[in-house]
């Protein structure tokens, strides 16, 4: 067969060599004298089929998270070479998520991108919390497994307000402090200020008003609850003491009787 390949002599006009010669129509022939050899594969992709003599074709494929640029097939030519050369795998890109207000991000991107596979990881500020997936994942469609989480600001919600008591302050979220004050001259129990915490929880309990009623006069202070009265002199003349007490007792029986 050889010495019969040698002895073709290409057309003097066409220049082509004629395909109606015997031999020439055998597949073994061409099986045998007509190999293109493996085409390659692209990197990051590989290539589908183990004929390479002429008219084969192989195909080709992109591993998982790349896309491919490129013909999908090739066919072994006449001439030994492929029709197409192998096709370029390219790595496919999530675009940024974004940062939410007041959150931390963190990732590890390759040249500025966030390619298949990047994670990325989010944190709230102090005096907020993370609603939401702290962790994004770039897929192989090109788009990210979860949506954005959102940092939303801790709050404690209304503190409350004790009877004859006044609140004072209207922002109950992280880091605001509230104040408390009684009515009537009625004292205070407990802390006078309470203030929002990370855990969403006020400081201190909620105080309370006491029944009694507190009086200041010039040189005594009278405490008076349902039940008694109580004066705490200011003076220690005991020329004095006398009058001073019948004025505050006098005042705090009227408050009672009048």
């Amino acid at each position: 067969m050889i010495s019969d390949l040698a002895k073709i002599k290409p057309d003097p006009i066409s220049n082509t060599i004629p395909l109606d010669l015997p031999f020439l129509k055998e597949k073994s022939f061409y099986s045998a004298a007509i190999s293109c050899g493996h085409p390659g594969s692209p990197i990051y992709g590989r290539t589908i089929g183990n004929g390479f003599n002429l008219n084969d074709v192989v195909s080709f494929s992109c591993n998982t998270g790349y896309v491919m640029e490129g013909p999908v097939r090739a066919q072994c030519q006449a001439n030994r070479q492929w029709s197409q050369p192998p096709p370029t795998c390219k790595v496919v890109n999530c675009s940024d998520p974004g940062i939410p207000a007041n959150s931390i991000r963190q990732s590890k991107i390759e040249h500025g991108n966030f390619t298949f596979g990047t994670v990325v990881f989010y944190d709230c500020n102090p005096g907020y919390y993370l609603f939401g997936s702290p962790i994004l994942t770039c897929q192989p469609t090109g788009q990210w497994d979860k949506p954005l989480p959102e940092c939303i600001v801790v709050d404690c919600g209304h503190p409350g307000s004790p009877p004859n008591g006044i609140l004072s302050g209207d922002k109950f979220t992280f880091g605001s402090t509230v104040r408390y004050s009684c009515t009537g001259g009625r004292q205070l129990k407990g802390e006078s200020s309470r203030t929002c915490q990370l855990n969403g929880h006020w400081s201190a309990p909620m105080p309370f008003c006491s029944d009694s009623l507190v009086f200041l006069l010039r040189n005594a202070e009278i405490h008076i609850d349902r039940h008694s009265v109580t004066v705490m002199y200011l003076i220690k003349d005991d020329q004095k003491l006398f009058g001073k007490r019948r004025e505050a007792v006098a005042v705090a029986a009227c408050f009672i009787f009048c």
